[in-house]
């Protein structure tokens, strides 16, 4: 289907209530899985998956294209259904032996890449959503968790894979395994303890003051655009890093931990999703000050505690999707306090945000909540995959 055809399919779905578009959308899945209804609105949920990221086979840090093709959103959901959601059917039914819900299987399919007997997870997920908010919000997520995974490594994935040949260096030591690995500068601790949030948080911050990233000179080769990334730390300097990582947290740190740090650290220069801004006849962004918008982004982000990051990322993430918004009391629960503490966090977080706004126009007020979203959107998927 075509995005000509795919249109007709979508007007007809927009033309219905909201309830009805849900009962339309999982009935044909149960009944032929994806077809009309379903494939026309993955095409148009990739549209906005896919603003502002680089265009297919490009990195996080390529500044070269960034105007996706209805091929290219055709291609992005084909990879959706080729990736980590379809799972074999009996891998998926081993999978939910434990699940309270026993909600049974709606849809087999093949998988396109190996012809096994597959279901979805996520298309599965989606069906028994409870409106149709649900129903766009986890096909909007694999969408952009697809974009994530097929790009290629990031500048703070070099950095890990880096920091793993020291680590395996004398005279750095591990125990466990996997995720879990701990590494000590040393013999490990004898009472070894996961870092909370508020550690990571501290030591990031001593990180930053001690080892201050130094911004690139030179500009793009293609666009001719400052680059904004910082240089990468030096394996000397690197070294340095760990040290002080190490000796800030001696109960030990996993790669995990490192990476948080390190997005902390960097803030979001190393995202490298730049958000394009239309240029007037006079050269000024007529959708507002890219420079401006990203230094305000990194003010308010160097200023947020562990559980402002959250609130923000859980209200911010969902900016450009309405939709996809989540109440005030699932944020609640995740941070594990009460009614009357969040109202205190959501206070401090808004005198923070507003604080760091004072003074823009609308324009760079609504361009700096997109950079915003557009690096906590990567940090979020990102962590997802980690875990």
């Amino acid at each position: 289907m075509n995005f000509t055809g795919m249109r007709v399919f979508l007007d007809e779905l927009e033309g219905m209530a909201p309830g009805q578009q849900l009962r339309t959308l999982q009935r044909e899945y149960a009944k032929h899985g994806v077809d009309t209804y379903n494939y026309a609105l993955l095409l148009r949920l990739a549209q906005g998956a896919s603003r502002r990221q680089p265009a297919p086979g490009l990195s996080h840090e390529t500044h070269v294209k960034f105007e996706w093709t209805e091929d290219d959103c055709s291609e992005l959901v084909a990879d959706f259904f080729i990736g980590e959601f379809m799972m074999p059917l009996e891998k998926y039914e081993r999978s939910r032996k434990n699940d309270p819900s026993d909600r049974p299987i709606i849809k087999t399919m093949p998988n396109p890449k190996t012809g096994e007997e597959s279901v979805h997870q996520l298309m599965e997920r989606a069906y028994y959503a409870h409106d149709i908010a649900k129903y766009h919000k986890v096909l909007t997520f694999g969408l952009k968790v697809t974009v994530h995974k097929r790009l290629k490594k990031t500048a703070i994935d070099n950095l890990l894979d880096r920091s793993r040949k020291i680590l395996e260096a004398v005279p750095y030591q591990s125990i466990g395994k996997g995720s879990v690995r701990l590494f000590f500068h040393g013999e490990p601790s004898r009472t070894p303890s996961t870092a909370t949030d508020d550690e990571l948080y501290r030591v990031a911050r001593q990180v930053r003051q001690e080892f201050e990233p130094k911004e690139r000179e030179e500009a793009d080769s293609v666009t001719g655009e400052p680059l904004r990334e910082p240089k990468l730390y030096d394996t000397p300097t690197l070294e340095l890093v760990l040290d002080k990582i190490a000796d800030e947290l001696p109960a030990g740190f996993t790669r995990s931990d490192l990476r948080k740090i390190f997005q902390k650290v960097f803030q979001f220069a190393f995202s490298s999703i730049p958000v394009p801004v239309e240029e007037s006849s006079t050269g000024e962004g007529t959708g507002g000050n890219l420079t401006v918008a990203t230094r305000v982004a990194k003010e308010l982000l160097a200023v947020l505690t562990p559980d402002e990051e959250v609130i923000l990322t859980r209200l911010v993430v969902g900016y450009d999707d309405p939709e996809a918004r989540i109440r005030q009391g699932d944020i609640n629960k995740e941070l594990g306090v009460s009614h009357p503490t969040a109202k205190v966090r959501y206070r401090t977080l808004a005198a923070k945000f507003e604080s760091v706004l004072e003074g823009l126009s609308k324009p760079d007020r609504d361009l700096a909540v997109s950079v915003l979203a557009e690096h906590l959107t990567e940090i979020e998927l990102r962590g997802s995959t980690d875990a």
